[in-house]
């Protein structure tokens, strides 16, 4: 998989870099917070009670459950741009790993975009872009590179961006959003929403 005259990048190399992610995550969520105002400490508390204080479809998951997927996401994505960075280099190589780095830029945004500026819409555009690019990363992978590992790694992250985006689309249409001042954009049937945590 690899070539001989280059050293293969190896599982620590993906910690770091996952680290390296977590770490702009955090900082830009707090940046974006300073940035409209916000003085209290916030942290996980805060983003829990913005996910849960407006209306959510009733499909939403549980606010735990978000940890353990985007842990078993994160890993399969890791392990994909770790076997991506190994493979020889080409087109169908350079296109994905192009992907791989909006994908990424994408997620260490999100946490900023939608709740450090507590702005459903941004939510809903920045989920929507991310379940885009892991299509064309799927498609890629199966149809160009042919690597069904590759794809395969993708999948729990696809299969959660599709609840995801239709999840982010509810939330954006039932609900104010305080960084644009727009919104509500429709009135929920009580039938579709969510009722407790």
């Amino acid at each position: 998989m690899t070539s001989g005259d280059r050293t293969p990048w190896r599982w620590y190399h993906g910690v770091l870099f996952y680290a390296l992610a977590q770490a702009l995550t955090f900082g830009l969520y707090r940046a974006a917070r300073a940035a409209r105002g916000a003085r209290e400490a916030g942290g996980d508390d805060e983003i829990e009670r913005f996910y849960l204080e407006g209306y959510r479809p009733f499909f939403a998951p549980p606010s735990w459950a978000f940890g353990p997927a985007w842990t078993l996401n994160n890993v399969g994505s890791l392990w994909a741009l770790l076997r991506a960075l190994n493979m020889r280099p080409g087109i169908c190589r350079t296109v994905f790993l192009t992907l791989q780095t909006l994908s990424w830029l994408d997620f260490v945004t999100f946490l900023a975009a939608c709740f450090g500026l507590r702005s459903p819409l941004n939510g809903f555009v920045w989920t929507a872009a991310y379940f885009v690019l892991t299509l064309m990363s799927q498609f890629v992978a199966l149809v160009r590179l042919r690597d069904r590992k590759l794809s395969l790694a993708l999948t729990p992250l696809t299969l959660w961006l599709a609840l995801a985006t239709a999840l982010s689309a509810a939330i954006a249409r039932w609900n104010r959003d305080g960084f644009y001042g727009v919104g509500p954009f429709a009135e929920p049937d009580p039938r579709w929403v969510k009722t407790g945590s």
